[in-house]
């Protein structure tokens, strides 16, 4: 791990909503935080074929593992929730598939706050020695 920098892979689901049974497609996600912009998270994952980032505030995920969060992305407006009767079954983002209908990204929610609790813990240590 390099010094003042998070990452992690998680593996999301992408849930096709528009198509019947909702189908979905496995995909490989890296989270990535950095002390140079502590309050930022990069979302990164590979759509038919390119790279594709997505920047969301720290403070967007963090609130959204309590109640859903309204966040902006590099490519549009995302909606971040949880759910589950114990919020642990699975943390999603809606997004616009390509094809113009909507879906969405699904993770395990400990994946994301696992993530996150380091994220956070690395600002604290960077402030306190600060």
């Amino acid at each position: 791990m390099r010094t003042g920098v998070i990452e992690r892979q998680v593996l999301m689901t992408h849930v096709h909503s528009g198509d019947p049974g909702g189908s979905t497609v496995p995909i490989q996600v890296d989270l990535h935080w950095a002390a140079a912009a502590p309050w930022s998270v990069r979302v990164g994952f590979r759509r038919d074929g390119e790279q594709v980032f997505w920047k969301f505030g720290l403070d967007v995920l963090a609130a959204a593992l309590v109640r859903p969060q309204a966040g902006a992305a590099e490519d549009g407006l995302k909606v971040v929730w949880t759910c589950g009767r114990q919020r642990e079954a699975a943390f999603l983002v809606r997004v616009e598939d390509p094809a113009g209908g909507l879906g969405w990204l699904e993770a395990r929610t400990t994946d994301v706050a696992e993530f996150l609790a380091d994220a956070l813990r690395a600002m604290a240590i960077r402030t306190a020695t600060e």
